[in-house]
């Protein structure tokens, strides 16, 4: 068990794990587990056309083009309004999941169609891509950000705003992008590194930044009130200070480490139906490998078996 602790301890927070490199990159094209790969590009474009169908379905509430659907109060809907549906941190949130749910489904189509074209994955990834590199950023941070929204929103502006109303959109903008991020950590194959912290640290000093930033040049919400939202009142600054201070100091990093406690959960639940033995992100084997394994085992060419202890174990398991 401390040996266990140990390896991953030296592991995790190894100096070149500030980066955005990782030995697998086809990690983050590909499902956990050993499912057919068409199924998770099924899933991704699944989830991916889910999230773009509601972003234009909230941008229809907010004009109020269909009146039964409206989630705001009618005195809200007009011109001046339009461009105010960028300045809050639920609409961040909802695009950056969208976005990258677009990304991660365009990743897995790439990652098809280029494999079927090799034998391994070795002779198609030399190193890790840049559009590897940036869709691991725009993750780490859209994983964190509706874990913020959902928590914010149902724990205090839900309960102190008297003009909100529960409709599809707000449902889905407040909590089905959270119910969707838990699902898809326990799918994607995608790794989580706790000094990746700082990118959704950035999304959370950047948008504290911006609402005071906002507040300075005389903008307003949607209800016409000189702060975004309740608490954010920056003529109060130092209420406005504190809250800041315990979203992007507190909140985010605790919110972090949830994630990743998921992805953990993920590969230990990975293990206990694999049997792998090794432990730690760059030692996972997707459910990918576990399927080529299968076939070089269950083949007639000569391989050396000691080069396969974790495959035997593997083909144990499966079987």
């Amino acid at each position: 068990m401390l040996n266990g602790l140990r390896s991953w301890f030296y592991d995790e927070f190894k100096c070149e794990n500030w980066g955005l490199h990782h030995p697998k990159p086809a990690l983050y094209a590909t499902s956990q587990w050993p499912i057919p790969h068409i199924v998770f590009i099924i899933y991704r474009a699944l989830w991916a056309t889910w999230f773009l169908i509601w972003i234009v379905m909230c941008g229809i509430d907010w004009i109020g083009l269909i009146p039964s659907m409206r989630t705001y109060p009618d005195e809200t809907y007009n011109s001046e309004n339009g461009p105010k549906w960028f300045i809050y941190l639920t609409h961040w949130a909802f695009t950056l999941v969208t976005v990258n749910c677009i990304n991660q489904t365009s990743l897995a189509i790439e990652y098809y169609i280029k494999r079927r074209k090799v034998t391994s994955d070795d002779q198609l990834f030399l190193k890790m891509p840049l559009t590897y590199q940036l869709a691991w950023v725009i993750y780490n941070m859209s994983t964190c950000s509706p874990f913020i929204i959902s928590g914010l929103y149902w724990g205090f502006v839900h309960s102190v705003d008297e003009h909100w109303v529960l409709t599809g959109v707000n449902f889905h903008t407040h909590a089905v992008q959270s119910i969707y991020t838990i699902i898809d950590l326990f799918i994607t194959a995608t790794p989580i590194r706790i000094y990746h912290m700082v990118f959704p640290l950035s999304c959370a000093i950047i948008y504290s930044g911006f609402t005071a930033a906002y507040f300075a040049c005389g903008g307003t919400n949607i209800m016409g009130k000189n702060f975004i939202y309740p608490g954010l009142e920056w003529d109060k600054p130092g209420e406005a200070l504190y809250i800041c201070g315990v979203l992007v100091f507190c909140f985010t990093p605790l919110l972090h480490v949830f994630v990743y406690a998921c992805h953990q959960l993920r590969i230990w639940l990975y293990h206990r139906c694999y049997g792998q033995p090794d432990y730690g992100n760059d030692d996972v084997i997707t459910g990918e490998e576990v399927k080529e394994m299968n076939v070089v085992i269950n083949s007639d060419a000569t391989v050396d078996k000691s080069d396969l202890t974790p495959v035997l174990t593997l083909k144990t398991a499966i079987a």
